[in-house]
């Protein structure tokens, strides 16, 4: 390794200094356990400087600094464990209106797990199948009522998870049937992932949408009425109960 220092007058040449490799032989006489060496460029007007480390110093530097990491992690582990019991100990209200069951729950996902954590995406998608507006055929509605009454089960597993913390412990029994992607649809994987981007992302362009919807009603996983102008919570609700069906 090269530094250089360049002296204090513009008309003098800049000193250079060269890093030996660091060796316990370097340090014989020293007070460390090893040493290192900068030779200056100039050797017969600077002597070798050289810098001697300990490991017994840098042993005791690391173990003070880490020890005040296990102390906070300690801390943090006593408040949280505090926490977690002081949320089993409140009991999470029921509604028996579902949508409102729902919000309720958001909110304690926001207070017990924080906001856009947790199950953040599974009720906000759960309070979406639940208010679409269902604008599309009565055997269709028939179809997808089945469907919306399944989830009356992964609501009360998320429920139970809140009101005993455990959160994220151990996946969740129905989940599923808010994450089906059967195996034999797989010659349309590429299209339903298109489509769930449209869902989920407003800015996304519609130029290949209608193709995308075309290829999965082919292969019935949406019927034949689905377009661009279906309602975005219907699409959802209608894909899904789909896809539940076939998993």
């Amino acid at each position: 390794m090269r530094i250089s220092r360049r002296s204090g007058h513009a008309s003098e040449s800049t000193d250079k200094f060269f890093a030996s490799w660091s060796s316990d032989i370097c340090n014989i006489g020293g007070n460390g356990d090893y040493s290192v060496y900068l030779y200056s460029n100039n050797p017969d007007l600077v002597q070798p400087i050289r810098f001697s480390m300990s490991f017994a110093k840098i042993h005791e530097y690391t173990i003070k600094r880490y020890s005040l990491l296990s102390n906070l992690i300690s801390v943090i582990g006593k408040k949280h464990g505090i926490f977690i019991e002081e949320q089993r100990r409140q009991e999470i209200g029921r509604s028996s209106n579902v949508v409102e069951h729902l919000e309720n729950l958001l909110q304690e996902n926001s207070s017990r797990i924080g906001d856009g954590e947790g199950y953040h995406y599974e009720i906000q998608t759960l309070i979406g199948l639940f208010t679409a507006p269902q604008d599309f055929p009565e055997h269709e509605r028939l179809e997808v009522a089945k469907y919306l009454k399944s989830l009356h089960l992964l609501i009360d597993e998320i429920h139970e998870a809140f009101q005993t913390m455990s959160v994220g412990e151990e996946d969740l029994a129905h989940m599923h049937l808010l994450h089906s992607r059967p195996r034999r649809l797989k010659e349309v994987s590429y299209d339903l992932h298109k489509v769930f981007e449209y869902l989920h992302n407003s800015s996304y362009p519609l130029s290949m949408v209608d193709y995308h919807l075309k290829r999965l009603s082919s292969e019935a996983v949406l019927p034949p009425f689905v377009s661009l102008g279906t309602d975005k919570l219907d699409l959802q609700l209608l894909l899904l109960a789909s896809l539940a069906k076939k998993s």
